[in-house]
């Protein structure tokens, strides 16, 4: 893999050096920089990410159509970690965790429509995003330190078991992982049943009533936030899910509430 940058990219990441260094940093140190939550104050913000906008440096990782930068990896990596030198570098020019991932999976994975009313007002600044991630008792929560699920390497392979969505301890599967991540959504963690029936935790947001067609879906990319994102998106699309997982040309295995399974692992 070739990281020689081009004479432009070295241009652009000195400008993003001189930016960061000479208009973001001494905000870092100035208290009156933050708010009560030891963050950029919102004035503040708003009036400095009008300056990266000004100066050509806003969302660096978004294509020139969404009003991004449109920056190949190599040349992110260069000019984040110049803004990184900064405290409040990435967050002035909207490629802060966790808006700068779901930004890149939403331009990736999503809809059209999707991308209009989602990832656009994230782009332009208007809306913050979050990312939330849990784990069954006594896992992590929202803390990743306390992760307990594992995988098993061997050799160059990682071998994870994908569990049954009815029936706990079971292992409907294993995966052979050689490289890329997996995730896996489903109904079967967080689920309350009431008189035989299920109610998960994932939400259609159409109706406000949990999905019910999909059981669980796992699914393989280069990306684990892309796998995350993708398998999640999938149980929300209900019955239009295995049709949807199947354009996406990603590796996937789903599991419908009634048993049935399908896929291409």
């Amino acid at each position: 893999m070739d990281f020689t940058l081009s004479p432009d990219l070295q241009k652009l990441r000195a400008r993003y050096r001189a930016f960061a260094r000479n208009e973001v940093v001494p905000l870092d140190t100035t208290p009156e920089s933050y708010d009560e939550h030891d963050n950029i104050r919102e004035d503040l913000l708003e009036a400095m990410r009008n300056k990266a906008k000004d100066e050509g440096l806003w969302a660096p990782q978004m294509p020139v159509s969404r009003g991004g930068q449109g920056l190949s990896v190599t040349a992110m990596a260069a000019c984040y970690e110049e803004l990184n030198y900064a405290l409040f570098g990435p967050v002035v020019c909207n490629c802060a965790a966790p808006d700068d991932g779901n930004m890149i999976v939403l331009e990736k994975l999503a809809t059209p429509e999707q991308k209009e009313r989602w990832l656009q007002p994230i782009v332009e600044g208007r809306v913050r995003s979050s990312f939330a991630m849990t784990e069954p008792h006594p896992g992590s929560g929202s803390d990743p330190s306390m992760m307990l699920t594992t995988a098993t390497k061997r050799g160059d392979t990682w071998r994870i078991g994908l569990q049954h969505p009815r029936t706990r301890g079971d292992v409907m599967g294993t995966l052979c992982l050689h490289n890329g991540g997996l995730a896996s959504s489903g109904d079967y963690e967080r689920c309350i049943v009431i008189e035989g029936v299920r109610y998960g935790h994932i939400l259609n947001p159409r109706t406000g009533w949990p999905v019910r067609h999909l059981a669980a879906v796992s699914v393989v990319a280069d990306l684990c936030i892309v796998a995350g994102s993708a398998s999640t998106i999938a149980m929300l699309k209900d019955e239009a899910g295995p049709a949807w997982l199947e354009e996406l040309d990603l590796r996937h295995v789903w599991v419908d509430v009634a048993g049935r399974t399908g896929g291409s692992l």
